[in-house]
């Protein structure tokens, strides 16, 4: 079995999605939850990211940084979880 460089870091339509290596070995998927702001199990992402097609892209930790923190802006901080203000207080910072 071949084993992925992880974690990996996907835009697929607009919404922020990664791969990441759990305590298990194996791989969790988090996709980016438009209520919250924080990141939640994104199962049905998995088919989607490992067979990519014209609406998936994967992209740098960095990008994938800058689109959360758009995202979570855009969002407004009524809506964030008290989690994603914190990530988006620390982004701010620098």
């Amino acid at each position: 079995m071949t084993k992925l460089d992880l974690p990996r870091y996907f835009i697929v339509g607009d919404r922020p999605v990664k791969a990441v290596s759990n305590r298990g070995g194996g791989i969790d998927v988090l996709a980016l939850d438009w209520t919250t702001g924080e990141f939640v199990p994104g199962g049905a992402y998995v088919p989607r990211i490992f067979l990519p097609d014209a609406d998936i892209r994967r992209v740098s930790v960095k990008e994938f940084d800058q689109t959360v923190l758009e995202v979570r802006r855009a969002m407004g901080p009524q809506d964030l979880s008290p989690e994603a203000k914190r990530a988006v207080a620390a982004q701010r910072r620098g």
